[in-house]
């Protein structure tokens, strides 16, 4: 074992001797430029991310084999609601997800949500009345013509009642709606990495329309990785300009990348 660390050592003298000191300050020094490089490149990213407010593209409908309806949107996301607060926009919808954002703006911690939907229900009925000519002019009294009632049974998402005389005609009716809602990360394209946040909504009352879905999410803010700390462990070091390696226990302040992050 001696002899192998001697022999070791023996080499390790030799490159040292033989490498130039230019050469080792250029290797210096490119390790200086490189570590410059990745702190620059996280610090863009993080500005990046804090300044970056996904838009929301249309509306995707569709149906299942079931006939429900499904609905999907991209949603809006910040890392924190003032930034989607300054969104400047004329949309109504916008408008009125940045109200209930800066009403509940409080409460929205990071992951939270504000979804606005808006659908139609659409209620086709038809409704025959007979119609008798007479050549002869005769006066009616309205107050003599009878009333038609009538119920309405479209399961369990429409129903009512409603009835019909000589001038006008009365309909008390009760929609039933249900709804699923989803809130999660897809990546728009396969070769991405970042994931966009969406919101679905299913509709189950196959008489109603969703004609509109917005949404806002508050980033969950990524953990910090890289950082400069108080280290203290043991480990193997080098050094570049004298070309030694070695182990030991170490000390020091320093920068280091956090493989797990501990609260």
């Amino acid at each position: 074992m001696t002899q192998l660390n001697n022999e070791y050592s023996n080499n390790i003298q030799e490159i040292k001797d033989k490498t130039p000191n230019w050469l080792r300050w250029l290797i210096t020094i490119l390790c200086i430029i490189l570590v410059i490089i990745f702190l620059y490149i996280k610090g863009c990213n993080h500005i990046q991310q804090g300044q970056q407010v996904y838009g929301v593209d249309s509306v995707k409908i569709w149906k299942d084999k079931y006939h429900q309806e499904h609905a999907k949107v991209e949603s809006f996301s910040t890392l924190n609601t003032k930034d989607f607060l300054a969104i400047q926009s004329k949309d109504s919808t916008i408008l009125l997800l940045q109200g209930k954002v800066k009403e509940y703006k409080s409460k929205l911690d990071a992951g939270s949500a504000v979804i606005y939907v808006s659908n139609n229900t659409d209620i086709k009925g038809k409704f025959k009345t007979d119609t008798i000519y007479k050549h002869d002019t005769t006066h009616i009294d309205n107050n003599n013509l009878p009333s038609y009632g009538f119920t309405v049974n479209k399961g369990k998402w429409i129903f009512g009642s409603g009835e019909s005389g000589p001038d006008s005609t009365s309909l008390d009716l009760t929609v039933h709606n249900e709804y699923s809602l989803v809130l999660g990360f897809e990546k728009d394209k396969w070769w991405k990495w970042n994931k966009k946040p969406f919101a679905e909504i299913t509709n189950y009352n196959p008489y109603t329309d969703t004609k509109t879905i917005t949404s806002y999410q508050v980033q969950v803010p990524k953990p910090k990785r890289l950082g400069i700390g108080i280290n203290v462990g043991y480990g193997l070091y080098a050094d570049p300009v004298n070309l030694r390696f070695g182990s030991g226990f170490t000390a020091g302040v320093g920068l280091q990348y956090n493989i797990i992050n501990i609260k």
